[in-house]
């Protein structure tokens, strides 16, 4: 197929643009034309770019719809699952999937390793020639060749630092409310209401003793410099009221959280994925055990120092710190099996196999229905819409107007400023940054550079018409 249109749905651009990018970049670089979705909006900006491919960053309970409308319109799908890899065990992982009817539909499951894939084979969730073992791009940058793009070249002004990260993102949720939360896991996970009061609580209990071994790590090392870095999806204005005033301290929730670790003199968290990625980055990574866990993730335990307690905690800080700490054997052992299991491989190019399953998926002729796709952005496809409502939208699309178009104001009630003070947002200006980092990196290595162009696909011209869109385009300049 000449120029394929490839839609890749961002789900947090904080942690996943970057990855996210530099996949693109190679499906440019094989002629592709390469959206790049903001997950929050995919539901209206899938249907009005009608690709020839979408890449989902999850295909859970509550996207079935979306999948069947997937399938009508002709639209291909693959899976690059952004939680592909440190999960309690892969049967938590399994339930939360949409039934493997609606799973085998796709084109393609980009796996992050043999364990998960292993799984989901065996439970008959994905079949063999759907599965691809790719890595994940995101952690492409923990590779020498790449880590340029992402390293913060900001001045540590000789302290040591001590990175905190935490999540909870029930607790105390960057997007949405407790009700919504509460709603998820009842609803979407199947959990009984205990189950669900109980992760609640759990979290509350953490996040509050997290709070306290943060006051207390301010005290014990003045000279150092603390970062409280909270999940992406995780609220950080709790820590912000909880710990002000405290000088050695910085709140941050910026940027990924490469920039954060290649600058940091050791790590703490608990049971959760920095602490792999920690040990990427050749930094120590302690887990606060009496501090407690909604999941307990094996193979995060299995690549920290342990600290039954406070005392514990501060000793080992104190022993990174000064320089006399060293590392075990075995958490270095443990590094290379559980990446070995459930990373693949960290050698930078993760995100050019992502690239080579979804041009392998490809169909060799476009067969997306426009028309088709056209209706499910309007809502008029015979979805769960009132006949009132859909009316009005069989009238906007006739007119070619914006599917936001209200007719008692006469005018979108929809508006580029709520998009661009989203905690989601990303824009050209953001993938362009991004572009010229990965290509800087790539002729440092002598490797060939092509021109790219990055704007707004509404700009190119991509989008259905009188669609207010805010996907980026990637191609060849």
């Amino acid at each position: 197929m000449k120029s394929p249109r490839v839609a890749i749905v961002v789900d947090q651009p904080q942690r996943d643009l970057a990855g996210v990018v530099l996949t693109a970049m190679e499906l440019a670089r094989s002629g592709a034309v390469c959206h790049l979705v903001p997950g929050n909006l995919k539901k209206w900006e899938i249907w009005s770019l009608a690709p020839d491919f979408v890449l989902m960053f999850c295909l859970r309970r509550g996207y079935e719809r979306f999948i069947e409308q997937m399938v009508a319109a002709g639209v291909g799908f693959g899976l690059m699952d952004t939680e592909g890899g440190v999960w309690p065990n892969p049967e938590e992982y399994g339930a939360l999937l949409v039934a493997p009817s609606l799973l085998h539909q796709a084109a393609v499951a980009c796996m992050w390793g043999q364990g998960l894939s292993r799984y989901a084979l065996g439970a008959g969730l994905l079949r063999e020639d759907q599965v691809r073992i790719t890595g994940c791009p995101r952690f492409d940058f923990y590779h020498p060749a790449w880590r340029s793009v992402l390293k913060d070249g900001a001045s540590t002004n000789g302290h040591k630092r001590i990175l905190i990260n935490t999540l909870y993102t029930e607790a105390n949720p960057r997007f949405g409310t407790h009700e919504k939360m509460h709603e998820h896991m009842t609803k979407l996970f199947g959990w009984s209401e205990e189950r669900a009061q109980w992760s609640l609580d759990t979290e509350r209990r953490a996040i509050a003793l997290i709070l306290e071994m943060v006051r207390a790590l301010s005290r014990d090392f003045p000279e150092a410099a603390l970062v409280l870095r909270p999940h992406p999806f995780e609220g950080v204005e709790l820590y912000r009221d909880q710990l002000a005033g405290i000088p050695n301290l910085e709140i941050n929730d910026s940027g990924p959280v490469q920039s954060q670790l290649f600058r940091a003199s050791v790590v703490i968290q608990r049971s959760c994925t920095t602490a792999v990625e920690a040990g990427l980055a050749s930094v120590p990574t302690l887990s606060p055990r009496w501090v407690p866990a909604v999941y307990e993730m094996p193979m995060a335990e299995a690549v920290s120092v342990p600290c039954a307690d406070y005392d514990a905690l501060r000793s080992t800080v104190s022993d990174v710190l000064s320089g006399t700490h060293q590392a075990s054997p075995r958490v270095r052992e443990d590094l290379a099996k559980v990446v070995g299991e459930w990373f693949h491989r960290i050698d930078g190019e993760s995100y050019r196999r992502v690239s080579d399953a979804i041009l392998a998926s490809l169909p060799e002729h476009r067969r997306v229905d426009r028309r088709a796709c056209e209706r499910i952005l309007y809502g008029v496809d015979g979805g769960t819409e009132s006949v009132g409502a859909r009316t009005t939208s069989r009238v906007r699309l006739a007119l070619g107007l914006s599917p936001f178009f209200s007719f008692t104001r006469l005018r979108d009630d929809i508006t580029d400023e709520g998009w661009s003070q989203s905690g989601l947002f990303f824009g050209v200006e953001d993938v362009q940054t991004l572009v010229e980092k990965i290509a800087s990196a790539k002729r440092e290595r002598g490797g060939a550079v092509r021109p790219m162009r990055v704007e707004l696909a509404r700009d190119r011209g991509e989008q259905t018409r009188g669609y207010p869109g805010h996907s980026v385009t990637l191609a060849l300049d």
